[in-house]
C-alpha cells in the first residue's frame, strides 16, 4: 500500500510539473500573440502612412509646372510628372520605363554620363531633347544620389 502511495505521489508531482510547463508555454504563446498583434497594428499604420505619403507626393509632383523626371540606378525613368510627358514629343505615351538618356541627343548623353562617372552630385545646363517633332533645347538641373559604395541610386532631373 505504501508503495502505491509513493507511486501516486510521484505521478501527481510529475503531472504538476507538466502542468507548470504547460502554463509557462501558454504564457509564452500569449506573449508571442501580443507581439504579433502589435506588429500587425504597426504594419497597418505604416501602410496607411505610406499611402498618405505617396498620395501627397503625387499631388506635389502633379502641381509642379516644370517637367520632373526620376530615374533609377539603371537610368530607367521611374517617375515623371505630367509636365514631363511633353519632353518626348509623344503626347499620351508614358515615360516610365524608358531610359532617361534616350531623350537626349547623343552628344548630350556623353556629357551626362561623364558627369556621373566623375561622381558629381549636381549639375545643370542646356540639353537638346530628341522628340517626334524634332530637336528642341531645354535647360535642366539634376541631382544624382549615390550609395555608400559610390553607386548611383537615383537621378532627379528638373527641366525649365
Amino acid at each position: 500500500m505504501l508503495e502505491r502511495g509513493v507511486e501516486w505521489q510521484l505521478r501527481v508531482e510529475n503531472l504538476e510539473r507538466k502542468n507548470r510547463l504547460l502554463e509557462e508555454e501558454l504564457h509564452q504563446a500569449e506573449r508571442i500573440r501580443q507581439l504579433w498583434d502589435n506588429a500587425v497594428r504597426e504594419l497597418k499604420a505604416a501602410r496607411t502612412e505610406l499611402k498618405t505619403s505617396r498620395e501627397f507626393l503625387s499631388r506635389v509632383l502633379t502641381s509642379i509646372p516644370d517637367p520632373v523626371l526620376v530615374a533609377d540606378s539603371r537610368g530607367r525613368i521611374t517617375l515623371a510628372n505630367p509636365a514631363a510627358e511633353g519632353l518626348s514629343g509623344l503626347p499620351g505615351q508614358p515615360l516610365s520605363g524608358r531610359r532617361i538618356l534616350r531623350l537626349l541627343v547623343p552628344g548630350d548623353r556623353k556629357r551626362v554620363l561623364r558627369h556621373c562617372r566623375e561622381g558629381l552630385r549636381d549639375g545643370d545646363g542646356e540639353f537638346f531633347i530628341q522628340g517626334s517633332q524634332g530637336v528642341r533645347c531645354i535647360f535642366a538641373r539634376w541631382t544624382v544620389l549615390y550609395g555608400s559604395r559610390g553607386e548611383i541610386i537615383q537621378t532627379t532631373l528638373v527641366a525649365t
